[in-house]
């Protein structure tokens, strides 16, 4: 199963706020069933994107060294 949609990566807009809630997310998502979840932070368009970008990569990468069972992509909305 796959979540399409997830404010998953912590602290980039207004979805989860802490890396351990980010933790706590996966955890449940994945007893849930979910085997992938995209990472859908709001699209910031201009230089914003380029920052918000390396934000993304960052957190991204942070929360996949700390989960496993469960793969994680990054998306926009």
């Amino acid at each position: 199963m796959i979540d399409f949609h997830s404010h998953i990566l912590a602290g980039l807009d207004d979805g989860i706020a802490t890396f351990e809630e980010s933790l706590i997310a996966v955890k449940e998502a994945r007893k849930a069933g979910f085997t992938k979840i995209i990472a859908t932070t709001h699209y910031y368009s201009g230089d914003n994107f380029i920052a918000n970008e390396e934000k993304r990569k960052i957190a991204l990468n942070e929360l996949k060294e700390k989960i496993d069972g469960i793969q994680i992509f990054l998306g926009n909305e």
